[in-house]
């Protein structure tokens, strides 16, 4: 089996990560595989695809935007790899790889082409968006409600739309090991630890998360809010919370790396207020892995990783500060009550969002469309 996996990344995300493991994943069962990503911009995934050891090409660039010269060339180089490979089947995972996928098919039929919808943003009807999608032998979103989405919205015939949920290394998250990080880093101690890790962009919420801690720190002199990423609203709200002479209480860590999983079991609480690029919200993932209760907002394939009153709760808006306010007071005034949910989360996470498990499917989805073609 010869797949090409395109993603017009560059940076190293929740999707790129995906990609690399079941690229990892193909390659431990001695099939052929090759990505190509955007390489016009500086970024991690490359190092990352070097670092697995994962074949790749840097003839494509994937602008942004109409750059007319760019897209012919990578048009051009796209079909020269198609034409050389001779893949079975080519993944596509943003729109600008499909058009090109698509428009390459017309002439080469011998390959099939897969599209998967990582976020809710491309359900949006948008001019030729049924047409794209309808461009595709196969499609495969991460939730069931992406799926109805697609069905509804598109129009699209359900035995063409597969789904198959994100995954977790539940070995590197788990509730064992060392639960000393913000001790060590930060001299925090024997308080309750409120965490979020996202990137810092306004849409993501965390000036509601801020907001209501503010106002819970007036009655809980034990709390502290953990704000782990990096992103372009980061030094606007250390600002914010300098003046509010908070800073000793909400801790700005940066990016966290390989240090994530030890982190993780250093808090108490986990927020995720909004999905970033990727839809599954792995964070929410590796979180519930490490055996945490989740506070989130009940949006896309969230509503399927959380159990209300389960592994955690919901709350119906980003920006209802009181009911955050009121769903964190329940958790931080509660330790049974967050030691049960977070063994529920480990649970779920266990039973449903595997690596190992997740891995497998997509080997056996690969498997069963090469079986279904017909020509």
């Amino acid at each position: 089996m010869k797949i090409i996996h395109l993603i017009s990344l560059h940076q190293w995300t929740g999707p790129a990560e995906y990609v690399v493991k079941v690229a990892k994943f193909l390659k431990s069962k001695k099939e052929q595989v090759i990505i190509g990503f955007r390489n016009f911009y500086k970024g991690e995934f490359k190092n990352r695809l070097i670092k697995q050891g994962i074949d790749f090409t840097e003839c494509l660039s994937f602008p942004r935007g109409f750059k007319p010269t760019m897209m012919i060339k990578d048009f051009t180089n796209l079909t020269k790899i198609i034409e050389t490979f001779s893949p079975d089947i080519v993944h596509c995972h943003n729109s600008i790889e499909n058009i090109y996928s698509s428009l390459i098919k017309i002439r080469r039929k011998n390959f099939i082409l897969v599209r998967s919808i990582h976020n809710s943003k491309y359900l949006t009807k948008k001019p030729f968006a049924k047409i794209l999608f309808n461009s595709n032998d196969y499609l495969l979103t991460n939730c069931n409600y992406f799926k109805r989405e697609m069905i509804e919205k598109f129009n699209l015939p359900e035995n063409k739309i597969d789904v198959i949920k994100g995954f977790v290394d539940l070995k590197k998250f788990k509730p064992e090991g060392n639960k000393d990080f913000l001790e060590k880093n930060y001299k925090i101690k024997n308080s309750v630890n409120i965490g979020m890790v996202a990137r810092f962009q306004p849409h993501r919420g965390h000036k509601y998360l801020i907001d209501a801690f503010i106002k819970l720190a007036k009655k809980f002199e034990n709390i502290r809010l953990i704000l782990t990423g990096r992103g372009e609203s980061l030094i606007p709200l250390k600002e914010y919370v300098k003046n509010l002479n908070l800073s000793d209480r909400i801790i700005f860590t940066g990016y966290i790396g390989e240090d994530l999983p030890e982190l993780l079991r250093s808090l108490d609480i986990f927020v995720l207020l909004q999905e970033g690029s990727d839809g599954t919200c792995r964070a929410v993932l590796e979180a519930m892995a490490t055996g945490l209760p989740i506070i989130t907002v009940k949006r896309g394939a969230l509503k399927e990783t959380i159990v209300e009153e389960e592994n955690g709760f919901f709350i119906s808006d980003k920006r209802d500060v009181q009911q955050l306010v009121h769903k964190l007071q329940l958790l931080i005034e509660s330790h049974e009550i967050r030691e049960r949910m977070g063994r529920l989360s480990r649970i779920f996470a266990e039973n449903d969002f595997s690596e190992d498990k997740q891995l497998e499917k997509y080997y056996k989805f690969y498997r069963r469309i090469l079986n279904e073609r017909d020509f």
